[in-house]
């Protein structure tokens, strides 16, 4: 399970730097967890992403805005 939310972080952070502009839909993310997940889970592995994306320093979450994007101090790895 701790390998399967590694694989969550990893997928988040490559697709926000493979993105134009270092952002994507958070809704865009639960599609994808979506496929691997249960509903419910689906939204569990992303609440749990974000916590520890934003605990990592990784992306940030924008949650009026459903934004997902860079953590400042990541951009420029």
């Amino acid at each position: 399970r701790r390998r399967q939310r590694q694989d969550v972080y990893k997928r988040q952070e490559h697709a926000l730097r493979k993105s134009a502009e270092g952002k994507l839909r958070g809704e865009l993310m639960l599609d994808l967890l979506r496929a691997r997940y249960a509903n419910d889970e689906a939204h569990q592995q992303f609440a749990i992403a974000v916590e520890w994306g934003r605990y990592g320093e990784l992306f940030d979450y924008d949650a009026d805005d459903d934004l997902l994007s860079l953590d400042e101090a990541n951009k420029g790895e």
